[in-house]
């Protein structure tokens, strides 16, 4: 991974979240737990989750 492929920018990650997430469990946790951050999870809905845990 390169510094291009980082988002450093909140507003450009919540517009376009990306397909995976590297990140350490505090700040997963607050991320799950902050309402103004639930646009992240938006994509994430059950059928979403079975489909990709399908495709192997």
């Amino acid at each position: 991974m390169s510094a291009e492929h980082l988002i450093t920018d909140r507003a450009s990650l919540l517009a376009n979240p990306p397909d995976i997430l590297l990140t350490n469990y505090k700040m997963l946790d607050r991320l799950l737990t902050n309402e103004s951050r639930q646009a992240l999870w938006a994509l994430n809905t059950p059928a979403q989750i079975q489909r990709a845990g399908s495709s192997h």
